[in-house]
């Protein structure tokens, strides 16, 4: 993770998600593929989000991140049905 107190050169603001499937769930959202691509491309990047404070952060060691504290973090319940996919919001994180 990049120290807070060097200049970045993306920031993000965006919901993280989890994304819920008949496996379990995984980080997603937007904010965290854009961000990840990003850093993995060399670049320094912050991400401004809210989530609750059990989700799995991990994932984004290369982000500085900054999370305002939530109740839940916005979820997706994804089903796959006869090769297409149905999404929906199961909860919503605080607004940023």
């Amino acid at each position: 993770m990049h120290g807070a107190s060097q200049p970045i050169d993306f920031l993000i603001l965006g919901h993280l998600t989890k994304d819920l499937t008949s496996d379990g769930y995984r980080l997603g959202g937007t904010a965290a593929y854009a961000g990840l691509t990003a850093a993995r491309m060399g670049h320094r990047v912050a991400l401004v989000t809210s989530c609750d404070e059990d989700l799995d952060l991990s994932p984004l060691s290369e982000v500085t991140l900054q999370c305002k504290p939530s109740d839940q973090t916005t979820t997706f319940v994804n089903l796959y049905r006869a090769g297409s996919r149905s999404q929906r919001v199961w909860a919503q994180a605080m607004p940023l």
